[in-house]
């Protein structure tokens, strides 16, 4: 795991029961898991700017942005 990255899963009776991961891996994925939050946010937030709806001051959306993908999992 250390060397390749992937994940091992481990089984009962033939399904899938738990998933062994090394750290550097774990953490990469959080990260990875992260922006797709962060991009996901700001697609939600530019759709609404190109409906027309109206604005917030952009400090305002980036501390918002800011609490979505930092809040606890």
């Amino acid at each position: 795991m250390h060397e390749t990255g992937e994940p091992e899963i481990l089984t009962v009776n033939g399904l899938p029961r738990l998933v062994i991961q090394d750290a550097d891996a774990y953490e990469r994925l959080l990260q990875k898991l992260d922006e797709a939050e962060a991009i996901g946010i700001l697609h939600v937030r530019l759709a609404s700017v190109d409906r027309g709806e109206p604005g917030v001051p952009a400090k305002e959306a980036l501390d918002s942005i800011r609490r979505e993908i930092e809040r606890p999992r």
